[in-house]
């Protein structure tokens, strides 16, 4: 059976960046913007080949829009 050995959570990344609400004058008037990135690391330990393809394609179907993912065996 599998299990999650351990959850690593590394800092956020948050980028913001201003823009002028305005094409051409109006230096007063702007928006901000910005950008979060959360990452979310897990080990799994005890986990067979299918068992591993059948788990991935699971969370993978499920990811929620403008959730990425990337797995990487060590």
């Amino acid at each position: 059976m599998s299990k999650v050995s351990f959850i690593h959570e590394p800092p956020r990344k948050i980028e913001r960046f201003t823009l002028l609400k305005s094409v051409h004058i109006f230096k007063k008037h702007r928006v901000q913007y910005e950008m979060r990135t959360l990452y979310r690391c897990l080990e799994l330990e005890h986990l067979t080949g299918s068992t591993a393809d059948v788990y991935l394609e699971y969370i993978q179907r499920n990811l929620p829009e403008g959730v990425a993912m990337e797995v990487t065996k060590v």
